[in-house]
């Protein structure tokens, strides 16, 4: 049996996809404030820069870059999962088996259209599953934070009806303005607008600063 082999490319940018068994189950909604203190404590401890993401019912997509010289995905989704099963199970006061199919999906980005596609997937995914006709009505979404950045309109994927296709809903971009993390060094400080590394996505991106907890629930939900 050939065993299947992840592409690991260190300081990395990649799409996610995390499923949970139950494919009926609205357990990521239901839970959402878990799941994004889960994201929030990885990332402070194991820190990430979060491009995209949206949480839908059943199942997650999600951008992420990780750090200059780390390529450990997985042992980052391993203990964001390991957070929201024991925390809900806790909730439920009871052990239980984790929710979520076992493995998932992974995709290294390869250059910047490369990106855009692939944010542009994970935006409008809630239309495409028919839990809402507008981008802008899926709270949990970092859709919300593109908005308030200027890199997308808020009408931005209108009605499934208007479009054929991602590529149909393609804008002109700003990606200049996508907030990002300073993931280069243990200790958040000020650092200068700069190139992402040719490995990732290449596009010229604005450092956020502050602490990571908080910029990724902001990327979440668009509470902040």
């Amino acid at each position: 049996m050939v065993r299947y082999r992840r592409n690991r490319v260190p300081g990395g940018t990649y799409f996610f996809t995390l499923t949970l068994r139950d494919r009926q189950s609205t357990a990521l909604v239901d839970n959402v404030a878990v799941l994004c203190d889960a994201l929030e404590r990885c990332a402070w401890e194991r820190p990430f820069a979060t491009e995209a993401i949206a949480i839908l019912p059943d199942h997650l997509h999600a951008v992420l870059t990780l750090p200059p010289g780390d390529a450990d995905y997985s042992g980052r989704w391993r203990k964001i999962k390991a957070l929201f099963t024991h925390a809900v199970s806790r909730a439920g006061e009871g052990r239980s088996a984790s929710p979520w199919q076992p493995r998932f999906w992974e995709h290294t980005i390869r250059d910047e259209a490369d990106y855009e596609r692939h944010v542009d997937y994970v935006h409008f995914n809630p239309v495409k599953h028919g839990l809402v006709s507008r981008v802008a009505d899926w709270p949990h979404s970092s859709f919300h934070r593109f908005v308030r950045e200027g890199v997308l309109p808020g009408d931005w994927g209108g009605h499934p009806d208007e479009a054929v296709g991602l590529q149909a809903l393609a804008q002109p971009r700003r990606l200049d303005r996508v907030s990002r993390w300073c993931t280069s060094c243990s200790r958040w400080k000020p650092k200068p607008l700069s190139r992402i590394a040719a490995n990732s996505v290449g596009a010229t991106v604005q450092v956020l600063l502050g602490r990571p907890d908080l910029l990724l629930r902001q990327a979440l939900a668009g509470r902040l």
